[in-house]
């Protein structure tokens, strides 16, 4: 049984910008797990260790332009640009998978219908509270969007990570594109639909050789004052049942958004 604790504040925005600092606190009422630090290894993993630490402390700067959107922001977060099944901050679990990173988002072009976002990745602070078990990095991830009226948001990505030598095996190029619709109308039964393709080679300190691919989709309907019903498909491949594909940073990405 753990409990967590989680309070930050969120400065008002003065000149285009604004800070955000954030502490978590996780405490446990029963010792008899293994939280992945206490070297309880003949028992269940339960990954919720013992912590009090500094979770997110980022300083952000927006502007905009005629034409452009620009939000800027640098520092310990739980955001960088791409999609959050390759770069995530495992929003299930009392600690939280964060990044000592700087984060570009840009919203462009008529009717703003162009997104472009980028993230660097120095440092991945996992869940743990120990930083031996923390990845130092060298990686970058981008995505460029467009919405269309008609497809939904289309949207071309690529994760560049490098572990070094903390986790070479799961240092990796990945590359993909995905189209994804959400209800338009509030006022009748619509479609919704996501689908994405990926593929992922060897990258940086990773001594492997190999090439993998993952396909993902997901399709419903959405129904007035009711609410949403889907059902999702995925596969990912091996090269050769030697090396499969890797979502070495996932689970639960919350998206830096110019909006926000």
């Amino acid at each position: 049984n753990t409990v967590g604790f989680r309070a930050g504040y969120l400065t008002q925005r003065y000149q285009g910008f604004q800070a955000f600092a954030e502490l978590n606190y996780v405490e446990s009422f029963l010792s008899d797990y293994f939280d992945g630090v206490n070297g309880e290894v003949d028992r269940t993993l339960v990954a919720d260790t013992e912590q009090f630490e500094l979770n997110q402390f980022w300083l952000q700067y927006s502007r905009e332009f005629d034409y452009v959107e620009m939000n800027v922001r640098a520092g310990r977060q739980a955001s960088a640009a791409i999609e959050e099944r390759f770069v995530g901050n495992s929003g299930s679990r009392q600690g939280e998978q964060t990044y000592d990173s700087v984060a570009l988002a840009m919203r462009f072009g008529e009717n703003a219908r162009w997104t472009f976002e980028y993230g660097y990745l120095d440092k991945v602070l996992r869940l743990f509270d120990e930083d031996s078990l923390d990845y130092e990095s060298d990686s970058h991830a981008a995505r460029l969007a467009y919405v269309s009226d008609e497809l939904g948001t289309i949207s071309l990505f690529g994760v560049l990570l490098d572990l070094e030598d903390d986790a070479p095996s799961l240092s990796n190029q990945t590359y993909g594109i995905s189209i994804a619709k959400p209800p338009v109308s509030q006022d009748r039964i619509d479609i919704l639909y996501y689908l994405g393709f990926a593929y992922q080679k060897e990258y940086g300190s990773n001594p492997g050789n190999f090439d993998v691919f993952s396909i993902y989709t997901e399709v419903g309907l959405s129904f007035p004052s009711i609410g949403r019903f889907s059902i999702g498909y995925e596969m990912s491949s091996s090269d050769g049942g030697n090396d499969a594909f890797q979502y070495s940073l996932s689970s639960g990405l919350r998206l830096l958004r110019i909006a926000d």
